[in-house]
């Protein structure tokens, strides 16, 4: 088993992804065939900075002072055990951080690149907004509305999620949590849905694809605008790296 490195470190939204070991580990044949790079990185951070610390702690550099409260522990071993724990900790930051320096993105960056990104993505719809509306007037509401979203349809039961959003704006528009609706409303209703999604769905599937697009033109910008804060464009991954703004065609 081996650790590839990630195409993903944010959702579309500007979330961080985290992913546990579990979820990113790999067999060595298959991260072979899929033509992966192996995260090096991970392996720095996780198993040889350690390591390495063990070796060069002994350095005075790394030793508490000598007003330290640690230096006046009368228990020679206490005072050894204490000693090395703290030499091993102030090690293993310098090594964390020398080794972030490496690929350029310090951990204050990547904080920062979220609050960047999820500003991209807030940008990125409001402007899909101003284009749709342009295009198919409100009807841009199904694709990123108050109560509609066009994630809605990427769904695997589509019918029922638009079914649960339909109750829950009725419920909100007549100011009654309580309201129910019978099982014949309930089935003429999704029939309508069923019928109109299989032309609706393939829409669906394209403007998805603009959408992340314009997403990570957004990003670019903030990559622009931001380089101190949040890394150059160069940072990026290269498959979000997206120059020029795409017009939608719905």
């Amino acid at each position: 088993y081996v650790i590839p490195k990630t195409d993903i470190d944010f959702d579309l939204s500007g979330k961080k992804s985290n992913l546990t070991k579990g979820d990113r580990i790999e067999f060595v044949d298959v991260t072979k065939e899929l033509k992966k790079d192996i995260d090096l990185l991970y392996y720095l951070q996780n198993k040889i900075i350690g390591l390495c610390a063990r070796f060069i702690n002994y350095d005075d550099r790394y030793q508490p002072p000598l007003s330290d409260k640690i230096r006046q522990l009368k228990d020679s071993d206490e005072k050894y055990k204490q000693i090395d724990e703290y030499s091993q900790k102030k090690v293993k930051k310098w090594l964390e951080e020398y080794v972030d320096g490496l690929s350029g993105i310090s951990p204050k960056m990547m904080l920062n690149r979220g609050y960047a990104y999820k500003r991209a993505y807030k940008n990125a719809i409001k402007t899909a907004q101003s284009i749709l509306h342009q295009k198919i007037g409100n009807t841009y509401e199904i694709f990123h509305g108050e109560w509609l979203n066009f994630e809605d349809f990427k769904v695997i039961n589509t019918v029922e999620r638009l079914w649960e959003k339909f109750v829950e704006y009725v419920r909100a528009y007549t100011e009654n949590d309580n309201l129910l609706i019978s099982e014949g409303i309930k089935k003429s209703i999704c029939f309508d849905f069923t019928k109109h999604l299989n032309a609706l769905i393939p829409i669906i599937k394209k403007y998805d694809a603009s959408f992340h697009q314009l997403v990570y033109h957004m990003r670019y910008k903030e990559h622009i605008s931001n380089p101190d804060k949040i890394g150059p464009p160069e940072t990026m991954r290269k498959n979000e790296i997206v120059i020029k703004q795409l017009l939608y065609s719905i």
